[in-house]
């Protein structure tokens, strides 16, 4: 009897968000890793909103070992392992009811450049999927929007993801 090969189980959102917090296991990190269909957009927030600059910014080499390199050099690990992290947001989204809001930093959109990069690479149109956003006050007070996008392969009929994360240096958190 053939064997069956059992669906891959996509990580949940609370794993997510501990590899995107930076402080999770490494089981948990090789999962999120290889979920994702393309190499990520890694990018500072003014390449964010520029229509070329944002390719100059793939992240070719994601792994295990590159990913635990980031946590321990840019001392975002350090940073949730004191619990000073603060999560802003970890949430999914209904890709039929997202607003612009959820593609924005401080309230400047997202580059349309991008989106249109990732529906062009492979798997038709995009949609967010999920919206994560920390402040890691002891990694130079950096803050980072991860955004998960997502789009059917045609051919298979499988969802890809895409993984977009903007970040800022030297900010304050503005007070509620």
């Amino acid at each position: 009897m053939p064997a069956t090969r059992e669906p891959k189980l996509e990580p949940t959102l609370d794993e997510y968000a501990a590899f995107h917090g930076m402080f999770c296991f490494p089981t948990t990190a090789s999962r999120c890793i290889s979920s994702f269909s393309s190499p990520p957009l890694f990018m500072p927030s003014f390449a964010a909103r520029s229509s070329t600059t944002f390719l100059n910014y793939k992240a070719n080499y994601l792994n295990l070992a590159t990913y635990y390199l980031l946590v321990i050099l840019s001392l975002t690990g350090l940073s949730s392992l004191l619990n000073l992290t603060t999560t802003i947001a970890a949430v999914e989204h209904n890709p039929s009811k997202v607003g612009t809001e959820a593609l924005e930093l401080d309230s400047k959109p997202l580059h349309p450049a991008i989106v249109a990069h990732l529906d062009s690479i492979g798997d038709g149109p995009v949609s967010l999927k999920r919206r994560f956003e920390y402040h890691f006050p002891l990694a130079l007070s950096l803050r980072v929007v991860m955004l998960h996008f997502s789009a059917t392969d045609k051919a298979s009929g499988e969802e890809r993801l895409h993984l977009v994360e903007v970040y800022e240096t030297f900010r304050r958190l503005k007070s509620d």
